[in-house]
């Protein structure tokens, strides 16, 4: 639990002063005199403790600490079950864990026999311990879901396109960039509650819906303004539910602000499926230029660059988990619809921001 200190300082009792800390306070002494060699320092500890908001007996520790064992790193407190990780044990841990994140501790511990120095049997919650709390950049490491990234996204040919997409975008009015994706969607084969109340000895017995239900595919074009203009097919999206969709949203109006889905020199950017490609991307292209509008493709494997999957992830949330749950399981489209019209500017602006290049 964070604690703060008489001098404004935040602390976790227990826990040693952070590397990157204590390495400002041996360069900050050194500067003013001191010597590693002999412990002296012509200077006060008060003044350099009052500017790093420590104990004038923490910064004289910390300077005696480093003389001696001439490593920044705090000493090992004592007690009858030292750490059978040495430095090299856990930088290599570190390693192991930056080129491969999904590792598992089996996994690592087989390495360490293998390739480190490991004093005596590790188990998996002292090498869990220390990749959370001992690793030697300073840094804390936690377990989270993975995001996945293609290796294809690093080509030499689509990095250069990259910074070519993020570099024109960055330079264009946020207002005028329109985004365009599809999602599909379909109610699972029942719900996720496994657990239910029957009487000692009998089983526990729900009639439930068991199929699935027909796949929907939801196409949406959003502004910074909102969901400009949606509609839903049913299955897989074709090159002709993808043009039918431009043909209806050149003809919409954007109930907020008034004004029509699509706009003279607007720039449309959508991922590389293979219908906005083809037949569908050519007769596209053709039909925006008469419209005075230009499309643009997002680099390939970069879903993060397209605001419209930040609305779908909201467009899911709720209709999941939210008021719209029980529409949903009566009409998968109207609870679709619903959770769009809950997209607003606010969301919208954030979605933008989220993707890191666009200048707003």
């Amino acid at each position: 639990m964070e604690r703060v200190s008489k001098k404004g300082r935040t602390y976790v009792k227990g826990r040693a002063v952070g590397n990157e800390l204590r390495t400002l306070i041996i360069d900050d002494i050194i500067l003013a005199g001191g010597c590693s060699e002999t412990t002296y320092f012509p200077g006060d500890f008060k003044t350099v403790a009052d500017k790093f908001k420590l104990s004038n007996t923490t910064i004289k520790n910390i300077w005696v600490s480093f003389c001696e064992n001439k490593t920044v790193f705090p000493s090992p407190h004592g007690g009858g079950n030292p750490s059978k990780l040495g430095i090299e044990d856990l930088e290599l841990i570190e390693v192991l864990i930056t080129a491969n994140p999904t590792i598992s501790h089996k996994e690592l511990l087989d390495k360490l026999r293998e390739h480190g120095e490991v004093f005596g049997e590790v188990s998996q919650s002292e090498l869990s311990r220390a990749i959370h709390c001992r690793m030697i950049s300073g840094k804390e490491y936690t377990r989270k879901k993975v995001t996945t990234v293609a290796i294809e996204r690093f080509t030499h040919i689509n990095m250069v396109y990259t910074q070519m997409f993020i570099d024109y975008l960055h330079s264009k009015d946020p207002f005028k960039l329109k985004f365009f994706d599809e999602a599909g969607l379909k109610l699972p084969t029942d719900s996720t509650r496994c657990y239910g109340h029957a009487p000692k000895g009998e089983r526990c017995v729900e009639i439930r819906r068991y199929h699935e239900t027909p796949n929907i595919t939801v196409n949406v074009l959003a502004g910074l303004e909102g969901v400009k203009y949606a509609n839903i097919v049913d299955g897989a999206s074709t090159t002709i539910h993808f043009l039918q969709f431009w043909g209806e949203a050149a003809n919409a109006g954007d109930v907020i602000t008034g004004r029509p889905a699509l706009e003279v020199a607007d720039i449309v950017v959508m991922d590389n499926c293979a219908t906005h490609h083809f037949d569908g991307g050519v007769n596209l292209v053709s039909f925006f230029d008469e419209l005075g509008i230009e499309l643009v493709y997002t680099p390939a494997y970069s879903p993060d660059f397209n605001p419209v999957e930040f609305v779908f992830s909201k467009m899911r949330t709720e209709m999941h988990y939210y008021q719209l749950s029980d529409l949903v399981e009566s009409n998968l489209k109207l609870g679709a619809y619903e959770a769009l019209e809950s997209i607003n500017a606010n969301d919208m602006k954030g979605f933008y921001r989220a993707t890191s290049y666009i200048d707003i």
